[in-house]
């Protein structure tokens, strides 16, 4: 089953004033609880895919900077996965890079690894892809002493804690982060 897809508007260049629209929002969180009521979630179910799509609206300002987009859900029984497509389309050009003090925190992590994808693939002209669980996993395998912060990032997240994974891809003028959610 499929969502309804939601256009998203660019503004290349500038990621001050880019804001989703609150229309928008509300019919994307909509859609999450249609989502879940079609496959008959409880609520607690319910409410973790809701706050992930929530965490993807939070990002959408962000990734709006390099082009147009879109925004949907896709479920098979109960696997969910919460899209965010963005076209840079041909004329692509990096938006101004983030201060270094702003990087902090896992959704500061997915932002600049889509940067670090689309820019790959674009200079590379190849697939680039990451995901936030190899991400933890090496993470996990580090010593917390030797990684306090990164370690404190992951356990005060979100996103790092309820979701299965998130990836994403990038190829040619199109780059996608896909949040994987699944009850059992």
């Amino acid at each position: 089953m499929r969502s309804t897809a939601f256009v998203l508007q660019g503004n290349t260049g500038s990621e001050k004033g880019n804001s989703i629209p609150e229309s928008t929002v509300r019919n994307i969180l909509r859609e999450s609880e249609k989502m879940a009521l079609a496959v008959r979630l409880d609520k607690k179910q319910m409410l973790h895919l809701q706050l992930l799509a929530e965490e993807l609206i939070c990002m959408m300002p962000q990734l709006m900077r390099y082009g147009s987009g879109k925004f949907w859900i896709e479920c098979y029984y109960q696997k969910f996965e919460l899209h965010v497509n963005v076209d840079t389309g041909s004329e692509f050009r990096l938006p101004e890079p983030e201060k270094p003090q702003e990087k902090r925190g896992i959704i500061r992590k997915i932002l600049g690894a889509f940067d670090n994808a689309l820019n790959s693939s674009k200079e590379s002209g190849t697939q680039t892809s990451w995901s936030l669980h190899s991400y933890i996993d090496a993470v996990r395998g580090s010593k917390r002493e030797e990684n306090t912060d990164a370690w404190d990032e992951l356990e005060g997240s979100i996103i790092a804690n309820i979701a299965d994974d998130v990836t994403i891809t990038a190829s040619g003028s199109q780059a996608e982060i896909v949040v994987l959610l699944g009850f059992d």
